[in-house]
C-alpha cells in the first residue's frame, strides 16, 4: 500500500508539472508558441479575423526576435493570402538568409515563384528543397511545371518521372507527364501515362478526390 501511495503521489507531481508548464516558461516563449499555433489555426480555417490576429501575433514575435525563421515563414502565408507577393517573396528570402535549408520557406517560395512566373527563382528554390528532402514526391509536380515553363522540357520529364517513382498515384503529376511527353513528341510514353491515369482515376475514392481538389483549390486561391 505504501508503495502504491508513493507511486500515485509521484504521478500527481508529474502531471502537475506539465499542467503548469506555461507558467514556468519565459513569457516571450509562451507568446511565440501561441502565435505559431494561432497561425496554424488561421491557415487551416481560412478565417479572416483569426488571420489578422495571427499576423499581429507573429509581428510581435519578430519584434522580439527578427531572426525567428518559423515566424517569418508563417507570416509569408498571410502576405500571399493578401496578394502582397513582393513582401511575401522578400520575407521568404529573409528567412532563407537565416536558414538556407528551411524546408517550409524553400518549397513555398518555389510555389509562389511558379504562380507569379518567376521560373528561375522557382527552379532554384525547388532544387534546394529537394536536396534537403528528396523523398517529398508532392514537390516534383510544381518543380516539373517550373522546368517546363522555363523551356527545359527534358528536365521537366525527368522531374515528373522521379515524382511518380515516389508516388505513382499522383493524378496531377501523371497528367503533366502526359502533356510533357506529347510536347517532346514521344506519343507512346504519353499514351502509356494516359492509360495509367485512367486506371488510377477509376479506382480512386471519389470522396478522397474531392478532398484533394478542395486542398489544391485552397492553395491556388491563396497564391492568386
Amino acid at each position: 500500500n505504501d508503495l502504491k501511495a508513493v507511486d500515485h503521489s509521484q504521478e500527481q507531481e508529474i502531471w502537475s508539472i506539465f499542467d503548469d508548464s506555461d507558467q514556468r516558461m519565459p513569457e516571450w516563449e509562451v507568446q511565440r508558441a501561441r502565435a505559431l499555433a494561432l497561425s496554424d489555426q488561421a491557415m487551416e480555417e481560412s478565417d479572416l479575423p483569426l488571420m489578422e490576429q495571427a499576423v499581429a501575433a507573429l509581428e510581435a514575435v519578430l519584434a522580439h526576435d527578427p531572426n525567428d525563421v518559423d515566424a517569418l515563414s508563417k507570416l509569408c502565408f498571410f502576405y500571399c493570402d493578401a496578394r502582397n507577393y513582393a513582401k511575401a517573396t522578400s520575407s521568404f528570402e529573409a528567412a532563407l538568409r537565416i536558414d538556407p535549408h528551411h524546408e517550409m520557406s524553400l518549397k513555398n517560395l518555389g510555389i509562389l515563384a511558379l504562380q507569379t512566373g518567376s521560373f528561375d527563382m522557382g527552379r532554384r528554390s525547388f532544387e534546394s528543397y529537394l536536396e534537403v528532402n528528396k523523398w517529398d514526391g508532392t514537390m516534383f509536380g510544381p518543380y516539373a511545371a517550373t522546368l517546363a515553363n522555363s523551356g527545359d522540357l527534358r528536365a521537366a520529364v525527368e522531374a515528373a518521372e522521379s515524382g511518380l517513382q515516389l508516388d505513382p498515384t499522383q493524378q496531377k503529376l501523371r497528367g503533366l507527364a502526359v502533356q510533357l511527353y506529347a510536347r517532346i513528341g514521344d506519343r507512346e510514353k504519353a499514351r502509356q501515362h494516359r492509360e495509367i491515369l485512367r486506371e488510377i482515376s477509376s479506382r480512386l475514392d471519389p470522396w478522397e478526390q474531392k478532398r484533394l481538389d478542395r486542398k489544391r483549390k485552397k492553395l491556388q486561391e491563396s497564391l492568386q
